[in-house]
């Protein structure tokens, strides 16, 4: 997961700062090696715009 989203995941609340920090530095890594699509921030957007109550994680 880009560690953008995980950020805001954790900015949300829906990730503790321990989830958020997990596995650490790692991530960095991670993040230069497949950086954000196009399509993300337009999905992303589409999630977060809906109602709790209509947001469920597969």
């Amino acid at each position: 997961m880009n560690g953008l989203i995980v950020d805001f995941l954790a900015l949300k609340g829906l990730v503790t700062g321990g989830e958020r920090d997990f596995p650490g530095t790692a991530r960095v890594d991670r993040i230069k090696d497949k950086p954000i699509t196009r399509e993300e921030p337009d999905y992303i957007r589409t999630v977060f715009s809906k109602p709790e109550e209509e947001t469920t994680i597969e």
